[in-house]
């Protein structure tokens, strides 16, 4: 069961991969769902602020990692093709 769910799961992870990479920069072509998501949403004007869960050191670093890179502007197209 634990095989079919990770099948599962790689197979929807793929797909939002795909639908985000559309409209983030390149240089984030490499990174985490969740960096992908902590940098679209610093770089959605707006957006001033943006809470992590902090609870292990992997969740900071993966945070981090999300800063690494050039501003960019986040287009309501992102939001719209998840």
């Amino acid at each position: 069961m634990r095989a079919d769910a990770a099948r599962r799961g790689a197979g929807a992870s793929a797909a939002i991969h795909a639908a985000v990479d559309a409209h983030l920069p390149d240089h984030t072509r490499g990174w985490s769902l969740s960096q992908k998501a902590n940098a679209a949403l610093v770089d959605t004007a707006g957006i001033t602020c943006v809470l992590n869960g902090m609870r292990r050191p992997e969740y900071v670093e993966d945070a981090l990692g999300a800063l690494g890179g050039p501003d960019f502007r986040t287009e309501p197209a992102l939001y719209e093709a998840l």
